[in-house]
């Protein structure tokens, strides 16, 4: 059901799904959806965040939400003020303890936020699993088997910098870890997902890894990471990531905001 925002005191038993919005209303249908058929013994709660979409996004996913079991709140930012202001701005929006990230073009495997919080529940305070892929091709859906990033895990997972096998829309953690840690770092355009799990491996973060599938990751030309900036401008972003994640790792927390 469609729910207004209302600001109310943290309910730590239960789930904040906080889904990033632009340009994606051929999507977002099915995103929520996706949340609805999610069969759960605890709250929960989708927050879709518009950050400035210019193609009707938010009334797509209004009319859907209406149609949800579970609550959905939208909130439409101001113009277009990025990935990561936008994932902080729904962080700061979520009633309960427990955040699901998930960005508006992916969907939620069934069983997931059951499968992840129970994790949460036996005193993880990160949890990631890996994620299925559809890909678009000849007009329709194709269904991959698991994403690359399994290979990056079985790669990194036994060495020292295990967030790099860590799939994004895979993750579901303790919302407070904000409050320690920091929020994501509005500064970067991309990979501000992987330079937290970096900056929560860093320090001491309990990360623990589930076999259960989190979500489906569809791949499409409509991508914001298959962009032609993103893809000319790849060694700057791996470069600038590199080095924010040394300063992390030494604890300088510049430039991040605390969740109050």
């Amino acid at each position: 059901m469609l729910r207004q925002y209302e600001k109310t005191s943290d309910i730590k038993d239960g789930v904040s799904v906080v889904v990033t919005l632009f340009n994606y209303s051929k999507l977002i249908k099915e995103c929520i959806r996706s949340f609805g058929s999610q069969d759960v013994d605890f709250p929960c709660e989708m927050i879709v965040v518009d950050d400035g979409s210019t193609d009707g996004g938010h009334v797509v996913a209004a009319s859907e939400a209406r149609r949800c079991r579970h609550d959905v709140v939208i909130d439409r930012l101001d113009g277009n003020r990025g990935y990561s202001f936008a994932k902080n701005h729904g962080i700061r929006m979520a009633r309960f303890g427990c955040i699901k990230m998930l960005d508006a073009d992916d969907m939620l495997y069934d069983g997931c936020l059951q499968n992840g919080f129970e994790a949460l529940r036996s005193g993880c305070d990160f949890v990631h699993g890996p994620c299925l892929v559809h890909y678009w091709e000849k007009n329709k859906w194709i269904f991959g088997d698991l994403h690359r990033m399994e290979n990056e895990w079985v790669k990194h997972s036994g060495g020292q910098s295990p967030y790099l096998g860590i799939h994004a829309q895979g993750t579901m953690y303790r919302r407070c870890l904000h409050q320690k840690l920091g929020m994501y770092d509005e500064a970067m355009r991309s990979k501000s997902d992987r330079e937290m799990w970096a900056r929560f491996y860093y320090n001491g973060v309990s990360m623990c890894r589930i076999d259960h599938i989190m979500a489906v990751y569809r791949q499409h030309p409509m991508q914001m990471s298959r962009s032609v900036e993103k893809k000319n401008n790849i060694k700057s972003v791996n470069d600038y990531f590199n080095d924010v994640v040394s300063r992390r790792k030494n604890g300088d927390m510049t430039g991040l905001d605390m969740l109050i």
